[in-house]
């Protein structure tokens, strides 16, 4: 691997990694205000997640990936998300058992299901939704 493809695989990651800050934030704040609420914590995971992911969608295709928002890459981003999606809740639930006789439950139970879910999306967002043939780079 080229030393400038090395170096534009990490300027990537740093991107994706301070979008995903922000992102996470508003999950976690909208995840623990519904949960706090009395909202159903399946459903408050659910609505945190989506509204963290829009989020990052719009940030990661502007700022890390130059994408060019086309139907195509939207659509791809959904499918992603949706699949993110899955394995965050899925996660969290399975994560919350172990850790119910814990003090930090529900934020335990988050950073286990949000690690899971932002790997396989960056997987799958640096090698499908933002492919050259979709981005302007």
């Amino acid at each position: 691997m080229a030393d400038g493809q090395v170096h534009e695989n990490a300027r990537a990651v740093v991107l994706f990694c301070i979008v995903g800050v922000i992102g996470a934030a508003i999950d976690f704040g909208t995840m623990h205000f519904l949960e706090t609420s009395g909202a159903n914590a399946l459903i408050g995971r659910a609505i945190s997640y989506i509204l963290g992911s829009l989020f990052a969608y719009y940030g990661n295709s502007v700022v890390t990936f130059s994408g060019n928002r086309s139907t195509t890459e939207k659509l791809r981003a959904f499918i992603v998300y949706t699949a993110c999606l899955i394995m965050a809740v899925l996660v969290n639930k399975l994560a919350c058992i172990p850790l119910a006789d814990f003090e930090h439950t529900v934020l335990l139970s988050w950073v286990i299901s949000q690690a899971t879910a932002t790997t396989l999306n960056f997987i799958l967002q640096s090698k499908w939704v933002f492919t050259s043939e979709n981005t302007s780079r």
